[in-house]
């Protein structure tokens, strides 16, 4: 497939620390949160490309975006950080989907999809949930 933009969502747990709470002194537990819905946006491209000398390349592009939450005590956003197990998870996740999305490889969707019934999960801080890519709402 050539051309074009195409999206994949991953979602898993992260953690989130408000540095600017932390920098003003709110209580570390206060300024610290983890979520099961941090939602990793991707986009590749997988096109026809030319180089400065004019040689003709096939390759691709590959975007990641970690969705934000807001603070609870400031409002401001914060994105998520993975630990190392986390990490190796979604970039095993992401070598699948570019394999199936791009060369046909079978792709069974794997890991943690997220619950519709948690109770704690704050949609409205949720920049994902805000731009229709959350796992939360079913996505």
């Amino acid at each position: 497939m050539f051309g074009g933009w195409l999206y994949g969502s991953y979602n898993t747990k992260g953690k989130f620390r408000c540095l600017k709470c932390l920098k003003n002194g709110t209580a570390n537990n206060d300024a610290t949160w983890s979520s099961a819905y941090t939602t990793i946006l991707c986009r590749a491209y997988y096109g026809p490309d030319t180089d400065e000398n004019g040689q003709a390349w096939i390759g691709g592009w590959i975007q990641v975006k970690i969705f934000a939450q807001q603070c609870l005590n400031c409002a401001e956003y914060v994105t998520g950080e993975l630990d190392d197990q986390k990490c190796q998870n979604f970039v095993n996740w992401l070598h699948r989907w570019i394999a199936h999305m791009f060369y046909g490889y079978p792709f069974r969707r794997l890991g943690y999809q997220g619950k519709q019934s948690d109770r704690h999960h704050l949609v409205n801080r949720c920049e994902s949930c805000e731009q229709g890519w959350c796992h939360y709402r079913g996505k």
